[in-house]
């Protein structure tokens, strides 16, 4: 919550920090957390997972597989998976080399991060048949936080960042 808060502060005083409130030139994510909770799809090393809309609990060691082909056909161009960490200061903390994503076993590289504490991960080229989103939790920092999972249109989230908008 605190990568948020920060954000918002920080945009709020810089020129050029998004569009017009109200106005998104990108697609909205595509919130796997979500998707998850509501479709109780998405297993935790086979078993039952705590996914809900503020996100899932993936301990260390723990794989999160998440069914991949019923809903890849809506992702359009939101080909990259974004992670967002909450619950005290984990987000500045994650390794990200210890998180892997994995579609079919294609295995996600890296991108440069958008805000600071998120993870944002693609393919190249993106598994269009994908059947299968595996995501694994190798690092102890993580432990119980709340992890938020998103597909994204990362190319454009670089050229139009959210807007800050007066509550």
């Amino acid at each position: 919550m605190r990568t948020w808060a920060a954000l918002l502060v920080g945009c709020a005083f810089l020129e050029g920090c998004g569009g017009k409130c109200g106005e998104d030139p990108c697609p909205p994510m595509f919130e796997v957390h979500t998707w998850c909770g509501t479709s109780n799809q998405c297993t935790l090393d086979g078993a039952p997972v705590d996914c809900y809309e503020g996100g899932c609990k993936i301990p260390q060691g723990k794989t999160l597989r998440v069914p991949l082909a019923q809903f890849t056909s809506v992702l359009g161009p939101r080909q990259q998976l974004l992670f967002a960490f909450f619950d005290g200061d984990v987000a500045g903390q994650v390794t990200p080399a210890k998180l892997a994503a994995s579609i079919d076993g294609a295995a996600a590289t890296q991108l440069p991060p958008q805000f600071h504490g998120e993870i944002a991960v693609g393919w190249s080229p993106f598994p269009a048949s994908g059947a299968v989103l595996d995501v694994k939790n190798g690092d102890p920092v993580i432990g119980g936080a709340r992890t938020h999972l998103s597909f994204h249109d990362y190319a454009c989230r670089q050229d139009h960042p959210p807007p800050v908008c007066p509550q």
